[in-house]
């Protein structure tokens, strides 16, 4: 407790009046005449006893009335411990507002976003005009800054909107010394407006607090009901070869975050504003479900969609984006070391998908990798060191490779750069002149897909006979996948994932001593499909998670900045870092919103890119106020008052915190029961 006019403390010597009447009585004793004193002595023992009592009573109520009239005056406040000892002065105001993607959920009185803005503007109308304001968002920090005045603050309250940052608890108050560091007034209040989401805000295992004796922290808890949601938590094209005019598979995945089922859910798949599939799902309390939904995109290159759902209340997640490459006219690099008439007539003349570049092995130093996204090793009898340095940072940088071994191969060469990554090893050289069918193949892999009628794969194989061969030892340390494997169990042909990139290897070699296999009518459409999966190792899809981004490495050899620009015009720079023919793009720095964006680079279209709402910002579990006050005490933070998200309950606080509550009336109510007691001893002491 304080006293805003201590100087009015000085009247309680005003105590020593009535202690100096009754010590010293003034009245004059009267004389009474009796005939016989024994009467006196026999009240004397009882009477005087409870006269003096009544009079010592009489003496405490004067006193404490005179006190209680006395702290009234001084008008008596209970304060703060955080504001202990500095009731007077002016204030340092602080206001976080959190305006991550699930403040765009809401109660009947509205968005949070919107609630949260309002009342920060009650908490600048609350403080007087002598105190100074700095409005921040948990997107948006300002550290080390300059405080502003109300009008200022009043001006930075309207241009808050929903950003991609969540801050958790800890990182906040951990954040408070440099949020106040240019503060000019020794009392410091941080005010935090939030829903207090579990899975973004209070995600934290431990929370502790900088102290400091001059800060009072406030936090403004806008949930007070179970939300209920339904949201798409990831989604990705599990077609593995994409083709102009081919379906694509999307699978998807369904949250109900609620408790009630969700029946007959509507979902549209979007591309290029048109409405491609429609599905319906049922969804029981709780549960997560996969769904696929095929569709047929429009045309070829960079693509971009979405996904939308009837989802209401809360719709700020109700669309996924996606964006997908549809391979046209595709650049393949292939280097020979032998030359194959077929593999000639194939990529020269069949294959009008893809713009073949054939080069001698002698001139592979002269080859720009860098351009490609697979290459072919054609009769490949050597590899140098130098070559083995080049091919094996293609494949680290996530691309394709397809091999196929030369009649004079030198194994140490080869086997050394295949065992480096994890490919296998080549053994010896196989022959027979009666020819080996290479018959077990794996018919579900992709690159057989649209091969053969649905109704006839099975037995339908065409085998090719194989005269020559090497045998190969696959490394078992990596996934390998046997595409086709001869009757023996020998690799025919092998796919083997090398980190982020592909390695697809044949054991013969498409001559006409080797193999027949390029005069069966598999070879074409195998080698096509081989081609069109080797080509999507990368680029198959571009999605990133707001406030989550990945460093985006895209294929330039400019240096010029690269924009993201959106539809509606809303457009993004960034300069890139170069490196290697690529340029490496960072996105922490930029506000994004969530949408489809193309990375432009001058007036050519590099890629498309999608971003997305964080799953966890749609997980819409938040405490209200008892649970965040029971979270807080249990965290060590009982100091941090938790406040009602109304005007009224604003308003109290900051009087609460700037003046303590007042107690004046309590001490003039205590007053007046003092000298009603006194009264009512003196009126038994008369009837006495």
């Amino acid at each position: 407790m304080a006293f805003l006019n201590p100087i009015f403390l000085w009247a309680a010597f005003a105590i020593a009046i009535p202690v100096i009447v009754h010590l010293f009585n003034f009245r004059r004793p009267k004389k009474v005449l009796f005939s016989n004193i024994a009467l006196v002595k026999e009240v004397k023992q009882t009477v005087v006893r409870r006269l003096r009592l009544k009079q010592w009573l009489i003496l405490a109520a004067r006193i404490l009335a005179i006190l209680a009239l006395v702290f009234m005056f001084a008008n008596p406040v209970l304060i703060s411990n955080a504001g202990s000892g500095q009731v007077a002065g002016n204030n340092s105001v602080a206001i976080v507002v959190d305006d991550s993607y699930s403040m765009k959920a809401g109660n009947e009185r509205g968005a949070y976003l919107l609630q949260a803005r309002k009342l920060a503007g009650e908490i600048i109308n609350s403080h007087s005009r002598q105190d100074e304001f700095l409005v921040m968002s948990t997107s948006d920090m300002r550290i080390n800054s300059s405080f502003w005045d109300d009008e200022d603050a009043r001006e930075a309250l309207g241009r808050l909107n929903v950003r991609q940052n969540a801050m958790k608890l800890s990182e906040l108050l951990n954040l408070t010394p440099d949020i106040f560091r240019k503060a000019t007034n020794p009392r410091h209040n941080l005010y935090f407006l939030s829903d207090f989401q579990k899975s973004t805000v209070l995600s934290d295992s431990a929370i502790s607090m900088n102290p400091d004796s001059g800060l009072f922290v406030n936090f403004i808890p806008l949930a007070d009901r179970v939300q209920k949601n339904v949201y798409i938590a990831k989604n990705e094209i599990v077609t593995r070869i994409i083709e102009p005019g081919r379906p694509l598979t999307l699978k998807l995945t369904l949250v109900n975050d609620g408790e009630d089922a969700v029946k007959d859910l509507s979902i549209r798949v979007m591309v290029e504003d048109k409405a491609v599939a429609i599905s319906n799902e049922n969804l029981e309390g709780g549960e997560m479900k996969d769904v696929e939904i095929s569709f047929s995109p429009p045309g070829t290159g960079w693509r971009s969609g979405y996904i939308e759902l009837d989802d209401y209340p809360v719709e700020f997640d109700n669309r996924r984006f996606f964006s997908f490459y549809i391979p046209e006219n595709e650049r393949v690099l292939i280097v020979e070391g032998e030359v194959s008439q077929p593999m000639k007539l194939v990529y020269g003349e069949l294959l009008t998908q893809f713009t073949p570049e054939f080069i001698s092995y002698k001139n592979f130093s002269t080859a720009r990798l860098e351009e490609f996204k697979f290459v072919i090793l054609l009769g490949i009898n050597e590899i140098s060191t130098g070559m083995e340095e080049q091919l094996t940072a293609h494949l680290k940088e996530g691309k394709s490779m397809l091999f196929f071994p030369g009649g004079d191969m030198n194994k140490e060469s080869v086997n050394r750069f295949l065992l480096a990554n994890k490919v296998g090893e080549f053994g010896e050289l196989i022959k027979s002149e009666a020819g080996l069918l290479a018959s077990q193949a794996d018919l579900q892999h992709p690159v057989f897909g649209d091969i053969f009628r649905k109704d006839s794969r099975k037995g339908r194989f065409d085998a090719p006979e194989v005269f020559k061969y090497y045998r190969f030892k696959p490394d078992n340390a990596v996934e390998q996948n046997p595409i086709i494997q001869m009757a023996n169990g020998d690799p025919f042909l092998l796919e083997t994932k090398t980190g982020e990139g592909q390695f697809f290897l044949f054991s013969t070699f498409p001559g006409d001593s080797w193999t027949n296999f390029q005069y069966k009518g598999l070879f074409a459409p195998l080698m096509l499909r081989l081609s069109l999966l080797m080509n999507q190792t990368q680029n198959l899809q571009q999605n990133q998670e707001l406030g989550f981004f990945e460093t985006k490495r895209i294929k330039t050899k400019e240096n010029d900045p690269i924009r993201l620009v959106n539809k509606d015009g809303m457009e993004y720079s960034i300069d890139p870092i170069s490196k290697g023919g690529y340029a490496l793009l960072n996105f922490d720095q930029l506000r994004i919103s969530e949408g489809n964006f193309d990375l432009m680079q001058k007036d050519n279209l590099l890629e498309k890119i999608s971003f997305n709402v964080p799953d966890a910002e749609s997980q819409l579990q938040a405490m209200n106020r008892s649970d965040l006050r029971t979270h807080l005490d249990n965290m060590g933070l009982e100091s941090i008052s938790i406040t009602e998200p109304s005007a009224e309950g604003i308003a109290s606080e900051i009087q609460y915190q700037k003046e303590g509550i007042p107690l004046w009336k309590y001490f003039l109510l205590a007053a007046l029961a003092f000298l009603l007691v006194e009264v009512a001893l003196l009126r038994m002491k008369e009837s006495a």
